[in-house]
């Protein structure tokens, strides 16, 4: 007897969901339970391939309704193309910026709504948005365009020291930073931080 698990209908490109919840469980049925698991697989694909020829089928009839929506989306929204070039973006530090964040941004920048974008230096690859990432749109307000890191900020502070100095303390520096650079919420809720940096009018 061989189990069918959530993975194995993943893999075969049921969308995860009530659709796989649904298909797992049908092959636990009397009816199915005793099959091998390639004859099971080769049932569930067909189900995914057309799903109207079992939507009234007694036991594998829900698997082919909750697949229904998504395998034959007949009213999708048709959405408008992005553009050819992506609108003006400027980039700091891109030398320094993952590609993933960089893609991200370039693909926003394309968006028929958008205007203008830009990426911090401090920027890192997020969900609607890198984070890190500015995105002007026109008419439009996006929820989804953000990095998902909220509060995120950048500080400049000028120190009157030589450049060599870099050079000379760099690990030495590197370690301060890592050490006191803590805001906000910085260590976690049961234990947060606050600084009156944060009070400044430049926050």
């Amino acid at each position: 007897m061989a189990k069918i698990k959530k993975k194995h209908v993943l893999r075969i490109g049921y969308p995860l969901g009530e659709a796989a919840n649904l298909a797992v469980e049908a092959m636990k049925h009397d009816k199915f339970e005793a099959k091998g698991r390639e004859v099971k697989m080769q049932l569930l694909q067909a189900v995914l391939s057309v799903p109207e020829q079992y939507y009234k089928h007694q036991i594998l009839g829900p698997v082919a309704q909750a697949l229904k929506p998504i395998v034959h989306p007949k009213d999708a929204p048709k959405y408008p193309e992005l553009l050819a070039e992506p609108v003006p973006t400027r980039i700091w530090g891109k030398r320094e910026i993952e590609r993933g964040a960089i893609d991200q941004i370039e693909i926003a920048a394309k968006l028929p709504v958008a205007r203008q974008a830009a990426l911090m230096p401090d920027a890192h690859q997020g969900y609607g948005l890198p984070i890190g990432g500015v995105l002007a749109t026109e008419n439009a307000i996006i929820p989804y365009a953000v990095g998902v890191d909220i509060g995120c900020r950048m500080c400049l502070t000028v120190y009157d020291l030589p450049a060599k100095h870099l050079d000379r303390y760099s690990y030495q520096l590197k370690q301060m930073l890592v050490e006191h650079t803590v805001f906000g919420a910085g260590k976690g809720p049961e234990n947060p931080m606050d600084d009156p940096v944060l009070e400044r009018p430049e926050f």
